[in-house]
């Protein structure tokens, strides 16, 4: 994928997909980073109603807590799930601050994926 090419090049890139998980932004295993997952709507607050008042330090840290022993499934799993969370947190505070400048047509899916490109671009600037 051309983001791993421009990685290796020196050059740094991110990879956004508004509409889930795109296999074409996946590219190689252990080449450049992971995918950047939004919905049209922008980063909802995670786990916005918990139950107990630390339940994000809990989640994290159940999810650090591996062994060597842990086996491959756990230890992908707790990578995985850490990598998430750290990319919402470094990403949300970012998109809530843009405002499309252009008018889109409201009700319309494809026109809500372009103006949430939109605010994408606006993180860079």
């Amino acid at each position: 994928r051309l983001a791993d090419v421009l990685t290796q090049r020196g050059m740094p890139t991110s990879t956004f997909s508004v509409f889930g998980q795109q296999v074409v932004l996946t590219g190689e295993a252990g080449e450049g980073s992971s995918q950047f997952v939004l919905g049209s709507l922008g980063l909802p607050k995670f786990n916005a109603n918990p139950s107990i008042n630390n339940m994000d330090d809990v989640i994290k840290g159940l999810n650090n807590d591996t062994s060597a022993d842990s086996g491959f499934h756990a230890e992908t799993w707790s990578h995985k799930l850490t990598e998430s969370l750290a990319k919402h947190e470094l990403l949300k505070p970012f998109v809530d601050e843009t405002k499309a400048n252009t008018a889109f047509p409201e009700g319309n899916a494809v026109a809500d994926q372009f103006k949430m490109v939109t605010r994408i671009m606006q993180t860079q600037q």
